[in-house]
């Protein structure tokens, strides 16, 4: 390497890849690169391998593969290229994601819902269990396709609520046990009840959001917000019910304001932000049985735009139950509505004057480096934020890639969950590509996903590259005059730090002892090395690794 070449790290600058793919997919065992990837990096400076799994199961590390015996062509590195700074495995922790990242940025502070989430994993087993023991017990006596049942009609449920009236309302504490305390109502407008329930911590005092406007404030964001977003993603009242156990909708969302799960006084670093309650969606004796979100007043407090995002965060949760499920008697996976809900905030971040870190593109200073662990397999405890992270980083590079806005509405709004939600929504915003063969197909998830990665490596401005299939994050999607769109992002230089740091990507060292694990629906970039002639490449044991290798070409460094 010649001592001119400078030095430079992955966390400081961005780059563009210009790639040649070769799939290694049917080499078995140990050996030599094939002369073609040899001859293709006459011209380039860096070899690249790209680990996909397409998969609902993770991938242990030692399954993945390797490189080793890497050699560099006898031609010297070129005066002008750089060296890239690849990481070790143990940059990373035996988790997806170590708790010093989950503490890292108050718009990390957010312990998951995750009674939430059984709560839909509950339900998406027992729905699946009573349609399987419905549908063969009619198609035995009937001898007929299994119809969808009709749906219910609704009566809309209306309230008087006044300023000072009072009222108990259902609330978690910090074991997840129910309590109901009184509920003060602070503000009332045209769609919405703010409600206030007092804390006995010091640090929440009534007083402060009376001085401060918070109530009306808090009221008038979402004032701003609900049109638009029930136009996207449907209305609260819905007309219909699969069940009737469903309650009947209200007229007006309540907006509560607690110390969600009794917190404050920790004084802890990780909090809740807000919530969307599903058991609010039931008539049952232990519900509040309306429409509500949960926000935490003392977060509140801390950040007053953050919880602006919030609540479109958690709208949109409850329109997707009320969408899918109330409307369709349909259950969807945990990664499904939380990457639509982070999309939302993506959407309307402009629209509400919030910066990256008090919206969900906060969250890329975690994909960047945790980007293998995936989403589909919704993690727990410290490692939730990087499931969080790649659904959002997958959500925002649909909408800039295949079908924008028309997109997202159809994902939100059609008959199907997850994966088939994705498949269909593409399908009706008539997005295709043509395969190896040269044959015409529509676009499904598999196709998106396994292209997913590309918004890693291509950082130009789509303005500037005259391609209408280049994937990248940096596409606006709108006009900026427009009520609503997406802003364009550049992944190697959005403005987020990661400790002090400008956050990018992490690219891996792919060798034996650096192997990485890949998470359901992940994959992994690993840095094989520079000016490369040859390398010996071990296959995944794994039949689920998708291989992908490429090239990295110099003079496309920058946006």
């Amino acid at each position: 390497m010649k001592k001119n070449c400078k030095k430079i790290s992955v966390w400081s600058v961005g780059f563009v890849l210009t790639i040649v793919f070769t799939s290694l997919l049917g080499i078995t065992g140990c050996k030599e690169v094939p002369p073609d990837i040899t001859a293709y990096n006459q011209n380039y400076d860096h070899t690249f391998w790209v680990k996909i799994n397409n998969s609902e199961m993770d991938i242990d590390a030692e399954q993945t593969g390797y490189v080793s015996s890497v050699t560099a062509r006898e031609s010297e590195l070129k005066d002008d290229c750089e060296e890239i700074v690849v990481h070790k495995a143990q940059d990373s922790k035996e988790s997806f994601i170590g708790y010093e990242d989950y503490v890292n940025h108050h718009n990390d502070y957010l312990k998951t819902d995750e009674w939430n989430h059984a709560f839909l994993k509950e339900q998406r087993e027992a729905h699946k269990e009573a349609q399987n023991s419905k549908s063969s017990q009619r198609a035995r006596e009937e001898n007929v396709e299994p119809q969808a049942e009709e749906g219910f009609p609704c009566e809309v449920v209306k309230k008087n609520y006044k300023v000072g009236d009072v009222k108990n309302i259902f609330l978690l504490d910090n074991n997840n046990s129910m309590y109901a305390p009184l509920a003060t109502c602070e503000y009332v407008s045209d769609n919405c009840y703010v409600w206030f329930v007092d804390s006995n911590s010091s640090l929440i005092p009534r007083r402060t959001f009376i001085e401060k406007q918070l109530f009306k404030s808090i009221a008038n964001q979402f004032e701003r917000i609900i049109a638009l977003e029930e136009q996207l993603a449907g209305s609260h009242i819905y007309t219909t019910k699969a069940s009737q156990s469903f309650a009947n909708p209200t007229e007006k969302l309540n907006i509560v304001l607690a110390d969600l799960y009794n917190d404050a006084n920790q004084k802890s670093d990780v909090t809740t932000w807000g919530y969307c309650w599903y058991n609010d969606f039931y008539d049952s004796l232990s519900s509040n049985k309306g429409a509500f979100i949960y926000l935490d007043s003392y977060c509140y407090l801390m950040n007053e735009k953050y919880m602006y995002s919030t609540v479109v965060h958690e709208y949109n949760h409850y329109l997707n139950y009320a969408s899918k499920t109330v409307k369709h008697n349909i259950y969807y996976e945990t990664w499904f509505t939380e990457m639509l809900s982070m999309v939302m905030e993506d959407l309307f971040q402009k629209k509400l004057g919030l910066a990256s870190y008090d919206s969900s593109q906060g969250r890329l200073t975690t994909f960047n480096k945790y980007y293998y662990a995936g989403f589909t397999n919704w993690r727990e405890g410290e490692d939730v934020l990087a499931s969080y992270a790649c659904a959002y980083a997958f959500g925002a590079y649909l909408v800039r890639n295949f079908g924008g806005i028309e997109l997202f509405h159809q994902m939100l709004t059609n008959e199907y969950v997850n994966e088939e939600s994705v498949t269909q929504a593409l399908k009706a915003c008539n997005q295709k590509y043509v395969d190896e063969k040269g044959v015409e197909r529509y676009a499904d998830f598999d196709y998106v996903f396994e292209n997913f990665y590309k918004i890693l490596i291509n950082n130009k401005s789509a303005d500037k590259v005259n391609d209408p299939n280049y994937i990248t994050l940096n596409r606006q999607i709108g006009n900026s005059s427009d009520a609503l769109y997406f802003t364009p992002i550049d992944i190697f230089n959005t403005g987020l730090y990661y400790y002090g740091e400008l956050s990018v990507p992490y690219f891996y060292d792919a060798s034996q002892e650096n192997q990485m694990p890949i998470g359901a629906h992940g994959f992994c970039i690993h840095h094989v090395g520079a000016q490369v002639g040859s390398y010996r490449y071990v296959k995944p044991k794994s039949s689920r690794v998708k291989n992908i290798f490429f090239t990295k070409y110099w003079k496309d460094v920058l946006n």
